[in-house]
Parts: structure tokens; C-alpha cells; sequence
């Protein structure tokens, strides 16, 4: 099992689908140690296999706040906001 899985989905709007994945990570600036949370999301094609990056944000440590947010816009919309 991958330790820096945190949550990871499949969301519909319409006959368009979406894998939102969420893994904790270690932060990439120069000089800075830590960890925090990203979520990215992509498009699926027809074949259920990844085609492009739709989306991304992050957040901290372990939370799924982004995630649900993320999930809950592609769901109602089909497009992300900005995510707070």
C-alpha cells in the first residue's frame, strides 16, 4: 500500500468522467522541509484511461477538504474553481 495515498475517486457530470487522486507530499521549494496535501484531476476517455490534467490544488497535511471540493464541482459543474 502506497503511504502517501490519501483518497482517490471517479466523478461524473454527464457522459464526461474524472479521477481525482490526493496524496500527501513532500514540499518542493528550495530549502524547505515538510509535507502537504495535493489533489490533481483528470479527464478519462472513453476507455477509462487518463487523457489530460484538468485541475490541482493543494492543502495541508492528511486533509481531504480540496478533494471533496474538488469532487463536488466536477460533479455539479464539470469544471473547478478556484479552491479554497
Amino acid at each position: 500500500m502506497d503511504k502517501n495515498k490519501v483518497i482517490q475517486s471517479y466523478v461524473w457530470h454527464g457522459d464526461k468522467c474524472f479521477f481525482v487522486s490526493t496524496i500527501n507530499r513532500a514540499l518542493s521549494a528550495y530549502m524547505c522541509d515538510g509535507m502537504y496535501t495535493e489533489t490533481m484531476a483528470w479527464t478519462l476517455d472513453e476507455e477509462n484511461k487518463i487523457n489530460e490534467q484538468f485541475g490541482m490544488a493543494s492543502g495541508p497535511l492528511g486533509s481531504i477538504f480540496q478533494h471533496i471540493e474538488m469532487c463536488k464541482q466536477l460533479h455539479e459543474t464539470g469544471t473547478i474553481e478556484e479552491i479554497k
